[in-house]
C-alpha cells in the first residue's frame, strides 16, 4: 500500500487484498515460533486477563503479523 499512486482506490484495494489477509490470520498463530511466538502469547495472555473474549484476544495479538500480506 506504502508504493501505490495517491489514488488508491480503497474499495478495489480491500477487495483485492481481503482474501489473502483473511487466510494469513486464520493461520498465522500457526505460523510463528520463538520470540516472535512468545511475544503474541504473552500479548494474547494479558487481553485474556483483561477479560477479551479468546477470539478477539488472539485477532487482535496477531494483528502485526497481518501488516506483511498488504505486500
Amino acid at each position: 500500500l506504502a508504493h501505490r499512486a495517491l489514488d488508491l482506490d480503497v474499495e478495489r484495494a480491500v477487495a483485492r487484498l481481503k482474501p489473502g489477509l483473511t487466510e494469513l490470520a486464520i493461520a498465522a498463530p500457526r505460523l510463528v515460533s520463538g520470540r516472535l511466538a512468545e511475544r503474541i502469547e504473552a500479548k494474547r495472555r494479558r487481553y485474556l486477563e483483561a477479560r477479551v473474549p479468546e477470539r478477539v484476544a488472539t485477532r487482535v495479538a496477531t494483528l502485526e503479523l497481518l501488516k506483511s500480506g498488504l505486500d
